[in-house]
């Protein structure tokens, strides 16, 4: 079962100076690859965290890719599927595949173990500084919890349906937007933690694998990538999501990241090459090939002026510059 995307978001520079190319690679340690495990990009402290396939997490400097200084390669209890971050508490959680959730503090330098679930981490994000939301292998329910509550102090949303494969939280607005596995999407509110309202859903058709927030000329949208080889935009408004076009792809898309200036969304596919389409046209702008034996998941570095690869079936981290004058 492949593990969600949330959404990248990157402000860079002028449309016309666009012209991303793979300037840089970097191997990370382990022979696992990615075929789990998530990898992002900590701006205030100017370093990769890697969190491979081998149950570590591992620290590079993201100008030299070189080791962070002062930092030790972390062993976890299992692969991490995907983790979250919160700047107000420079606070990254982790959920790993056999259950394991953990709370990582970049400062400080500290790991601690928060939950020990009875089924595998499907997904997981942050709320607000406080709480974050989770979701478990074939459950029926979003899970709720505390980020410094007892570890069996969770409050459980039962979906009554299908099961969500996936979460993505849209901080800005007090959204929670959960992927069910039959494509439906529902829409929650997030002003009340920890109880979540429902405000509406709809309909996508298919597995979605990647879902992204996107601001074109003051109009809000959704895209979302899904298993059909579809990547759709949808107009959002009033809490409601209307489709406005789709492009069909020979692979799979399993990975977005919104590039803000350029009006722009990256899609990383099962394949090695990623492309750039216009908002809200989807017209096709660039494709990018990678050396990579396929796209498992994308992560924005905005100062960088660039975009992280993670390769699905090497330990790989590949590295798209977006405008080559800029260092």
């Amino acid at each position: 079962m492949e593990p969600f995307r949330g959404h990248n978001e990157i402000t860079s520079g002028s449309p016309s100076l666009f012209s991303p190319f793979v300037a840089k690679s970097m191997k990370v340690g382990g022979k696992a690859g990615f075929p789990f495990g998530s990898t992002c990009y900590n701006e205030s402290h100017d370093m990769i965290i890697a969190c491979p396939g081998n149950s570590t997490i591992q620290f590079s400097d993201a100008t030299t890719f070189e080791p962070q200084k002062g930092k030790k390669v972390l062993v976890l209890r299992g692969s991490v599927v995907q983790m979250t971050f919160q700047p107000e508490t420079d606070t990254h959680i982790l959920g790993c595949a056999p259950g394991f959730i953990y709370k990582y503090h970049v400062s400080r330098n500290e790991l601690k173990l928060l939950k020990r679930c009875e089924r595998p981490v499907l997904s997981i994000t942050f709320l607000n500084s406080t709480f974050y939301a989770f979701l478990l292998v074939e459950s029926r329910e979003i899970c709720v919890a505390g980020l410094d509550s007892d570890g069996d102090n969770v409050v459980k949303l039962d979906l009554k349906c299908r099961a969500s494969c996936s979460l993505c939280h849209l901080s800005k607005r007090n959204l929670l937007f959960s992927c069910l596995s039959n494509g439906d999407v529902r829409i929650y509110r997030t002003n009340k933690l920890p109880h979540l309202k429902v405000m509406c859903s709809a309909s996508t058709g298919k597995w979605i694998t990647a879902l992204q927030w996107v601001k074109v000329n003051g109009k809000e949208y959704i895209v979302t990538a899904s298993i059909d080889r579809f990547v759709r935009i949808w107009h959002l408004t009033k809490g409601r999501m209307r489709l406005i076009k789709a492009m069909h792809n020979e692979d799979i898309p399993y990975s977005l990241g919104y590039l803000e200036n350029e009006k722009m969304i990256a899609v990383g596919y099962n394949s090695n090459y990623i492309k750039f389409l216009r908002l809200p046209s989807m017209k096709l702008e660039k494709t990018v090939p990678l050396s990579g034996g396929g796209v498992h998941h994308l992560f924005l570095m905005k100062e960088k002026d660039s975009i992280g690869v993670l390769s699905k079936n090497e330990n790989l981290v590949e590295f798209i510059k977006l405008h080559p004058e800029r260092n």
